[in-house]
């Protein structure tokens, strides 16, 4: 055999060799599928990446490695293998089809719509590929196409229970709860063991207001195992019901079970936050964004967050970055315009509400803060008109609420009195069932003025043992008053002094009693006997309170101004006998209506309002006690009325003063310029301080006298004990 005869024998032995090298890598790709599809997907695995080794070509090998790779939550490797494949076989609609799967997996809608219709082009009657052009519309908010495609899936797939699934998931997107409720249980018939389908059932039920229904559901699913999203389901389910701490128990498991779930991670941050449980919440979604920093909830919902405990700074960074990353999130917006108006930028909140309008003009809670920011700019009548509708049913009940506050205070300024009483008692109607639990069993407030009524006689203070009273200018001032009747008007006057530090609405003096409770004789039946030891602790428990509440100066005195301190006023005494009182008073008819107008914070003491007549007999019974302290304690107190400080502010004010062994200070004038340095004001009165005096609401119950008549004869006394004329 000569030089050229030995050349091609070689060329012929290596194409033998090459043909039996992509033979051996077919019959490994075709074993490697056959123990895919036995679930063996490591065998599966080793099969596929051989074949490779003996052929790079070898197309179905890269398919299905890709697909193991996308169920293994590799997608960006799973995307490059399946495009390897696509390489060799352009027009292979499975692979099309499965691309597309894995591209919408990772967030690439519109290259995902363009794989599956170039696998639909070469095989129009794949089901398969029908369902994820379906699942593909749907992700962009094309419920209509969204809901033809899967429709058409399942007339070439009957029952399918993957089309169901994604068919319910577009009825549900578009509040079509029955129908996506039959379209989930069609699928669940189909193939009982489908979690998906079981836990979007669960989500229909939570959004058509069916919190037991997906509670039972959860529930029986569970019963035997945990499974994560079961225990989610069921802790938003118990959160929709009121059932906080087994709220709290469920999506701590939940996110226990999955940590690697950020979405279950943020899920318990808002369930902690809904449980009042705000370190912790803070905590959960820090933790969230510091593994997915673009998580643009998370940032909303922090900022919310934060809003809440008035670091306004931090809470507003947070709800930009949130709208840096999503600039048409709603409810971030809606959180940093509300921010804004509470700390009076209004015009910055104007802007905010603008884009708001933009994204959705007629969002109730955007017509809400419009409505109030043309209020506080004196377009009343452009305010009621943008509230002369009623809201909304479908509107959560809070928010119908804040609609109907805002539109009885609207209808108040315009002379409709009428109309706005009618306007107050319909949201307060709604916020009784809110209500409900923090009255009766719960209503620790009444409870307490009960237990101190009765202790607080004579005879029993004047057994108290004899304790070392602190100075007065180490002794608290405390501003006392019921809600409504001119406490945060004073807090603002009295800011304006150099030498007064003034803390607004912080429990100190409640943590005072918390500690005092635990006491053998427990409280207040420890008052009498009080060492100086158990004394100093009770202190040191207010001031640990107040430390980091008020930055104070060195020599300024501390006035605490919380209201319904009023009827704490005997454990004051015991701890600062020196401590001087401030008790800010109005007309005991304008006090308990305008707490019915207030749109509050329900706890057990604001439950009181919710029907002027609770908030008569509350007034009734705090004042009876205030009474008693009066008789049996050597209180030095001055009184300050709302309408005096009105008719002479310079006079009263200077009263006031000189009781506190103060100068005048010009800046005790300009309260409204004290009240917009702060910020937001956490009080219900936060835009009233800002106008300066106005006399509007004095006497402002005499416009609704015929709808007050019960509530007349509840405080009509106090009024004449106040020096009021008589009702």
């Amino acid at each position: 055999m000569n030089r050229k005869e030995r050349r091609a024998a070689a060329r012929g032995a290596g194409s033998d060799r090459g043909q039996n090298r992509a033979a051996r890598a077919a019959s490994l790709a075709a074993e490697g599928a056959g123990l895919h599809g036995q679930g063996d997907l490591a065998g599966a695995e080793r099969c596929y990446r051989e074949a490779l080794k003996q052929d790079p070509a070898q197309a179905q090998a890269a398919h299905y490695l890709g697909l193991l790779a996308a169920q293994s939550g590799r997608l960006a490797e799973a995307e490059r293998l399946i495009r390897k494949a696509l390489t060799q076989r352009p027009r292979d609609a499975e692979a099309l089809r499965n691309l597309a799967k894995v591209e919408l997996a990772g967030g690439k809608v519109e290259a995902a719509e363009g794989s599956v219709r170039a696998a639909l082009a070469e095989a129009p009657d794949d089901g398969e590929a029908a369902i994820v052009l379906g699942a593909v519309l749907a992700a962009q908010g094309r419920a209509a196409d969204a809901e033809t495609a899967l429709r058409q899936a399942l007339e070439l797939l009957p029952g399918h229970p993957e089309a169901l699934n994604h068919l319910g998931g577009v009825l549900l997107a578009e509040g079509r709860f029955g129908e996506a409720a039959e379209t989930f249980q069609a699928a669940l018939s189909v193939a009982p063991g489908f979690g998906e389908a079981l836990i979007n059932l669960g989500e229909t039920h939570l959004a058509a207001g069916e919190a037991e229904r997906a509670e039972k559901l959860a529930r029986q699913a569970l019963s035997g195992g945990s499974h994560p999203r079961l225990l989610d389901l069921l802790s938003r389910a118990l959160a929709a019901r009121g059932a906080s701490s087994e709220a709290l128990e469920a999506a701590t498991a939940a996110a226990t079970a999955a940590p690697q779930d950020l979405q279950l991670r943020y899920n318990l941050a808002v369930t902690q936050q809904e449980a009042g449980r705000w370190p912790e919440a803070e905590v959960s979604y820090r933790a969230v964004l510091a593994q997915a920093p673009d998580f643009t909830a998370a940032w909303a919902n922090l900022g919310a967050l934060l809003q809440k405990q008035e670091r306004l700074e931090e809470a507003e960074a947070a709800l930009r970055k949130a709208l840096a990353l999503d600039p048409s999130h709603r409810e971030a917006r809606l959180n940093l315009a509300t921010g804004l108006e509470q700390a009076s930028r209004l015009t910055e909140a104007a802007e905010e509400v603008q884009r708001l309008e933009e994204l959705a003009s007629d969002h109730p809670a955007t017509r809400v803060l419009a409505a109030r920011l043309d209020r506080r700019a004196g377009r009343i009548e452009a305010a009621a008109e943008r509230l002369a509708e009623v809201p909304p049913a479908d509107a959560p009940a809070v928010l119908r609420e804040d609609w109907l506050f805002e539109r009885g205070r609207n209808l108040d300024r315009l002379g409709q009195y009428e109309e706005a009483f009618a306007a107050f008692a319909d949201a307060n109607a709604l916020a009784v069932e809110r209500g409900a639990a923090l009255r009766g069993e719960q209503d620790q407030s009444r409870r307490l003025i009960e237990t101190l009524q009765a202790r607080f006689t004579p005879e029993w203070v004047g057994g108290w043992s004899p304790l070392v009273a602190p100075e007065r200018a180490e002794s608290p001032i405390f501003l006392v008053g019921f809600p409504r009747s001119g406490t945060t008007l004073l807090h603002h006057i009295l800011a304006g002094h150099s030498q007064l530090a003034v803390m607004e609405e912080v429990e100190a003096l409640d943590a005072a009693r918390r500690g005092l409770a635990d006491l053998p004789l427990g409280f207040p039946d420890c008052l009498e006997s009080l060492g100086e030891a158990e004394a100093e602790a009770a202190r040191r428990d207010y001031w640990q309170a107040v430390e980091g509440a008020v930055v104070r100066a060195p020599g300024q005195r501390l006035v605490d101004k919380l209201p319904l301190n009023l009827m704490q006023l005997g454990l004051a005494q015991r701890l600062w006998p020196e401590a001087q009182i401030i008790f800010a008073l109005r007309h005991p008819c304008d006090v308990c209506l305008s707490a019915f107008m207030q749109n509050f914070d329900l706890n057990d003491a604001m439950a009181n309002f919710l029907t002027l007549k609770d908030a008569g007999s509350y007034y009734d019974a705090v004042m009876r006690l205030h009474h008693t302290y009066a008789q049996t304690l050597p209180l030095d107190e001055m009184r300050v009325r709302y309408e005096d400080l009105l008719e002479d502010f310079e006079g009263e004010v200077t009263r006031l003063l000189a009781f506190l062994g103060l100068e005048w200070e010009e800046g005790v004038r300009d309260f409204t310029a004290t009240a917009h340095k702060r910020g937001r004001i956490n009080t219900p009165s936060y835009s009233q301080v800002t106008e300066g005096l106005y006399t509007r609401a004095r006497y402002r119950w005499q416009h609704y006298r015929p709808q007050l008549e019960p509530l007349i004869e509840q405080v009509g006394p106090w009024a004449t004990t106040f020096g009021y004329p008589a009702v």
